[in-house]
């Protein structure tokens, strides 16, 4: 009996340690860690982005739909608030659209488009997410009624997105926070700061955490309750319980800008039954697949395709572009961090390494090394051009000075195209032509940086590729070319000069971050 009873206890004693554990790991996980902060930075920019386009389209019709002359008259917009009940802050705010003259009305929507432009770009994005969401309520509540489920959905995400850090990633502020002078934090951090002042910034810190991981509850819960409720009332419809509805809709000559579309597709009945019973199933069932990732991404992907399906079909772009960004919060950083792989291509992954590395890694950082044609007159001047106006942080070396074999490199990669060596070449990679150009140009000060960000973009890089072939097999006829500029047919190397080989991580020769991303004058390196 007493053995049973010392197991039970230990038992209870492991079981409550173990819950303990799991406890804490969850407290510092919401306090200590943004989740989804991508997810909310591509929120950021689309609903950004989506405003700016929405007030650009409907430029010319803005004084009809908000304006003082527009068919839902301001006194009718003021009586109409008056009648909900609210408090006046609030009632102030939804009718300060309708308080406006024609030259303040139009000083308004300029306003509407900046802070779409300035969330969209993550300047400030603190400021700018309260200005955005201030203006969009103000705009959307001037006119309710020819509003749709989408602006509905824009003004919560709106609302939402002023609680959350959505500009730690591809904003003005995350190159802000990594522009700055590492020389210059560390003496910050090195005067002596009383002990109330660094609590005072962890705290602050835990909170901006809470506030951004419930606001991305917030919104999920939100996104779960869209779909959930819109299948929940098709399913009560007998349209939908029958297959007919999508038939119907097609139909409607108000949403009809592709008719012959729409009639080939009723003419699929059996397609149009599927895809009906298939979106109220995944409608439906959504709040409970968000927790099964194999469920998960599918469910998103017929979501997807049925709001481009109302986008192209029914002509409702917009509405349908805010869904489907809402559904971005529901990828994972690893989605997120592919997508920055695929769209950026390799130099961003190489500056990602940089600022991913360890504190200690800027010191010992090696100089990235362009291998280029010593013998090319233009390739020369080339280079004379780069060093003298891009300032870039690359050393430039002939390809004569360099130990070919030791560098991974050959005589026939050197004589056709010039090479980039990364400090770190792990994956054997030696990009060549355009692909070389533009790190180097990504390694220069503004505005050649934004050349090199767009040359190693698809499909600029393809057209940077095809363009280098063309200048590379004629560099002899541009100007400052010589006939010692032909690309030689022969592929026998010559005698070599003395030759030195580039060393993959240099010791006194080293570039930091801030010389990655914020190149002064002093800068450069050659």
């Amino acid at each position: 009996m007493g053995d049973e009873l010392m197991t039970a206890t230990a038992r209870a004693g492991t079981a409550a340690l173990s819950l303990r554990s799991w406890a804490v790991g969850r407290y510092a996980l919401i306090t200590e860690t943004p989740l989804a902060a991508r997810g909310t930075a591509a929120l950021r920019i689309g609903y950004g982005t989506l405003w700016t386009l929405f007030l650009l389209r409907e430029w010319g019709e803005r004084d009809a739909a908000w304006g003082p002359n527009a068919y839902w008259s301001p006194s009718m917009e003021r009586a109409f608030e008056a009648q909900k009940g609210m408090p006046g802050v609030l009632r102030d705010w939804l009718t300060s659209v309708a308080g406006l003259g024609g030259t303040g009305f139009q000083l308004f929507y300029l306003l509407a488009i900046c802070a779409g432009v300035l969330l969209a770009l993550g300047w400030r994005t603190r400021i700018s997410s309260l200005l955005f969401c201030f203006v969009v309520v103000a705009l959307e509540n001037r006119s309710p009624l020819i509003t749709d489920g989408g602006d509905n959905l824009l003004v919560l995400m709106s609302l939402y997105l002023c609680f959350t850090r959505c500009g730690r990633h591809w904003s003005l502020d995350a190159r802000r926070q990594v522009a700055r002078d590492p020389e210059t934090d560390a003496e910050s951090e090195s005067v002596p700061r009383p002990a109330w002042r660094a609590e005072l910034a962890a705290v602050r810190e835990q909170v901006a955490n809470v506030l951004h991981n419930g606001a991305v509850l917030v919104i999920a819960a939100q996104v779960c309750m869209v779909y959930g409720t819109a299948g929940l009332f098709k399913v009560q419809g007998s349209m939908w319980q029958d297959g007919s509805a999508l038939g119907f809709i097609l139909r409607l000559h108000w949403f009809e800008p592709w008719p012959a579309l729409n009639s080939w597709l009723l003419g699929h009945g059996m397609l149009l039954t599927l895809a009906g019973y298939l979106t109220v199933f995944v409608q439906v069932a959504f709040p409970f697949t968000v927790f099964a990732p194999k469920l998960k991404y599918p469910s998103l992907v017929v979501l997807a395709g049925m709001h481009l399906s109302i986008a192209v079909l029914l002509g409702l772009p917009f509405f349908s572009l805010f869904m489907l960004v809402g559904d971005a919060v529901f990828l994972s950083d690893r989605v997120w961090r592919a997508v920055e792989r695929a769209v950026a291509g390799p130099a961003y992954a190489e500056v990602v390494n940089a600022l991913t590395a360890q504190p200690q890694a800027p010191a010992t950082l090696g100089v990235p090394t362009l291998v280029f044609d010593g013998d090319c007159a233009f390739c020369t001047s080339s280079v004379h051009f780069a060093q003298r106006h891009c300032r870039p942080a690359v050393r430039f070396v002939p390809w004569q000075e360099l130990d070919l074999e030791a560098n991974g490199l050959t005589y026939d990669q050197v004589t056709t195209a010039v090479r980039w060596l990364a400090p770190d070449r792990a994956d054997g990679r030696i990009p060549a032509g355009a692909a070389a150009v533009g790190r180097v140009l990504l390694r220069s000060r503004w505005p050649w940086r934004g050349f090199g960000a767009v040359l190693l973009i698809p499909p600029f890089s393809w057209l940077g590729a095809g363009a280098y072939k063309l200048i590379a097999a004629n560099r002899q006829r541009l100007p400052g070319g010589t006939p010692a500029c032909a690309v030689p047919q022969r592929r026998t190397p010559p005698e070599p000069r003395p030759q030195a080989q580039v060393p993959a991580r240099t010791q006194g020769d080293t570039v930091g971050l801030d010389d990655l991303l914020r190149h002064d004058e002093g800068s450069a390196s050659g």
